[in-house]
């Protein structure tokens, strides 16, 4: 399957921070995300505040409309995960609108393909 380069970017930055994915999330902390992706919303804030309180190694990354992602909790972000990582705030990666765009749609098409398996 191909992935465009800038998934490689993605993949890098995820990592660093330790992005947690559904599994990860049942499996660690009995916890159910939205999507087997790991998304949160933002009325989800205050578990996810009460999870990081509770979790020190916990915090919370926000994806934001622009195709940023921010390694700290933003208001009003499109969504957000939970991470293990590298905690740092000043953390971000910004993707271009049509990279973020073939990104997620290739995310969503490999997360079809393993519900359907």
């Amino acid at each position: 399957m191909d992935l465009p380069k800038e998934y490689d970017i993605v993949v890098a930055f995820t990592e660093k921070i330790g992005e947690l994915d559904y599994y990860d999330l049942k499996e660690t902390y009995q916890l159910e995300s939205r999507d087997i992706i790991g998304t949160f919303y933002e009325d989800d804030a205050p578990l996810l505040f009460e999870l990081t309180e509770t979790y020190p190694e916990l915090h919370i990354i926000s994806r934001m409309d622009n195709g940023e992602f921010r390694n700290c909790f933003v208001a009003g972000a499109s969504s957000y995960r939970l991470g293990d990582g590298d905690a740092n705030p000043e953390l971000k990666l910004a993707l271009p609108p049509e990279v973020k765009r073939a990104v997620t749609a290739k995310i969503n098409q490999l997360c079809r393909a393993i519900k359907s398996e």
